[in-house]
């Protein structure tokens, strides 16, 4: 035994204890790729697939390791467990009755008991049954019974049990041949049926194993195919066929390495096999260049190579259907080459392996960056926890974690800031946060809104303009960043372009009351442009407060007065004059609140003093 197999056999041994009884399958799979007749090996692997509820896939086992030593009291009693797993009670008799023929310890003798007894009330349906307890008891006490003991009818045990064997390979026959017809029609899982009911009437078969492997294969469900193939490659280690189909179960998996492995026992163990396996070398060469370009494609972190390096996983994906590993890749290469689409494509492929790999670290951590890419970051970080935890070495995951911490933290100081109304030191913090990650088109769409708000409230306009631009040049219809520039457009005076985003905003959301009422504001906002400016008349803001407009009257009357330009041409007199009335009215409307409310609201000055011109 090699070094290696026996190390996987031990890992299988420790994952089976641990209750990781699908990680304890490909151990112990890989050891049998090694030594395919390893009986006690197989016998585990039965007791493994039992775990997990896969009776057809254990019973396969354990008549595989029967078949590698008939004597093996283990593979026996797993294969009882198993046919009474499959309600196969008569079937499991037998097979207890043979192991309590080889004589096992009282221990295990005590539990052959037991399990016969559950098999015997499964099948008690007739005398047949019964007859068979009887003389399958009497078997247990007595070592002297003759295997040519004359039956009632006058014929031998021997002649009977032949005679049953016979008409058990017709039927197999018949299943196979009907499994033949399916495969042909393309009806796969009829096949993997027909193949079944020959394997369970003749299970020292080794063709049947190999064509079911074929129609799993085609159904791309590789471990049990592999599994078969494995079984068929027990039962005859030169049929060619087993060695191809375990090889292309390999491919499928994307265990490359032992599908070379698969290859070299093939050409070692069959004369003529390396000039008949020509299409799986190629197959297998293909497959190793596609992965070897694809990583080199990868780590050269170009956005040209990341398009090349999806490019190359996506036709490895296709030839390796059911690796994990390999979909990983495929994935990390689709973020990389995609940044602004790539993301909710990965969450999609990757929620439909995690059914069935949620203890992948790769995969916890390639949805981790998806779920990241589209701003889901309390998510993201459990994902690379969890992986962690399964992995603490894995490298990827502790780098994306740290990364996550500090632009949670970082963006939670922003926050707080602008909460207590800190507006730099927010704007300093949403920018620093920017800077950590430029590339992800989710998170810094909400930076740029988020800093277009604190520029906004800390009276920056042009800047929240600026970067409302830019959260709309990743994302045209986002509505909190026209919404925000509508705002800031108004404060400008830019009354026009504000209406405009009002209006693409309301498209967007017809049916929102908050937009709608921007959008009237907007248009208010350009009918007073139109009016004479009172706020301007006196040099201060439509925000500003009684005693600023007071301040400001008191400027701008001094500036204007009359006995300042008394030296000035009649034309600058003039124009004094008439200065200096506007400004008086433009307090005597400013200062009065009723005059100053109905201004605000787009009366204009008519309105305001004369009630409409009536009178």
């Amino acid at each position: 035994m090699s070094g290696v197999s026996t190390t996987h056999n031990e890992e299988g041994k420790v994952a089976f204890k641990g209750g990781e009884y699908a990680r304890a399958i490909e151990c112990f799979s890989l050891h049998l790729m090694e030594m395919p007749a390893d009986a006690t090996v197989l016998a585990n692997r039965s007791f493994a697939n039992l775990k997990l509820a896969r009776p057809d896939a254990a019973a396969a086992d354990a008549t595989a390791a029967i078949a590698a030593d008939p004597s093996f009291v283990k593979g026996h009693y797993r294969l009882a467990s198993a046919l009474v797993a499959l309600h196969r009670g008569k079937e499991a008799v037998a097979a207890v009755d043979t192991a309590l023929a080889l004589k096992p310890s009282p221990a295990v003798k005590e539990q052959l008991t037991e399990l016969r007894q559950q098999a015997v009330v499964l099948a008690a349906s007739g005398e047949e049954i019964a007859n068979a307890s009887r003389a399958a008891d009497e078997a247990t006490t007595t070592t002297d019974i003759r295997m040519e003991d004359v039956s009632a009818d006058g014929g031998t045990s021997t002649e009977q049990a032949e005679e049953s064997d016979k008409m058990a390979r017709k039927r197999a026959e018949a299943h196979k041949e009907a499994g033949n017809v399916a495969y042909k029609r393309g009806r796969y899982d009829a096949a993997v049926q027909e193949y079944a009911e020959a394997m369970a009437l003749d299970p020292e078969n080794a063709t049947y194993c190999c064509n079911r492997a074929a129609a799993l294969l085609m159904l791309e469900q590789a471990q049990p195919a592999l599994l078969d193939a494995q079984r068929a490659l027990a039962l005859d280690p030169t049929l060619l066929k087993a060695h191809s189909r375990a090889f292309k179960s390999l491919v499928q998996l994307g265990q490359l390495s032992h599908a070379r492995r698969q290859l070299e026992q093939a050409v070692d163990r069959i004369d003529g096999a390396n000039c008949s396996l020509q299409s799986e070398h190629a197959l297998l060469n293909e497959c190793d260049g596609l992965l070897r370009n694809g990583k080199n494609a990868l780590a050269l972190d170009t956005d040209i190579a990341a398009r090349e390096a999806a490019h190359l996983f996506s036709n490895l994906a296709n030839k390796c259907p059911c690796s994990v590993a390999i979909a990983c890749l495929q994935m990390e290469a689709i973020l990389r080459s995609r940044p602004r689409q790539g993301p909710p494509q990965v969450l999609s492929e990757s929620a439909r392996w995690m059914r069935k790999h949620d203890d992948q670290p790769d995969l916890l951590c390639v949805r981790g960056k998806a779920l990241y890419g589209t701003g889901q970051l309390e998510q993201a970080l459990k994902h690379f926890a969890e992986a962690l935890r399964l992995d603490p070495d894995h490298t990827a995951s502790r780098k994306m974690r740290v990364k996550l911490k500090e632009i949670e933290a970082t963006k939670a100081r922003g926050n707080e800031a602008f909460q207590s109304r800190r507006y730099d030191e927010a704007i300093a913090a949403y920018s620093e946060t920017m800077l950590l990650d430029p590339d992800n088109v989710d998170l810094n769409l909400t930076l740029y809104t988020n800093r277009a708000t604190a520029k906004f409230k800390a009276g920056d306009f042009l800047g929240c303009v600026s970067d409302c631009d830019a959260a709309l040049n990743l994302q045209p219809q986002h509505i909190k960043a026209l919404l925000r520039r509508g705002a800031a457009r108004l404060e400008l005076e830019e009354y026009k372009a504000a209406i405009s985003d009002y209006e693409q905003a309301e498209q967007a959301e017809p049916n929102d009351a908050q937009i709608k009422q921007g959008l009237r504001r907007a248009k208010l906002e350009l009918k007073k442009s139109l009016r004479k400016d009172l706020y301007k008349l006196l040099g201060v803001t439509k925000h500003a407060s009684d005693m600023d407009i007071k301040k400001g009257y008191k400027k701008a009357a001094l500036q204007w007065h009359p006995d300042r330009h008394h030296s000035s041409s009649d034309e600058d007199k003039a124009h004094a004059e008439i200065k200096f009335k506007e400004i008086g009215e433009a307090f005597e409307v400013l200062s009065d609140p009723k005059k100053k409310r109905q201004y605000d609201e787009g009366a204009d000055l008519d309105e305001i003093n004369g009630n409409g011109g009536g009178g």
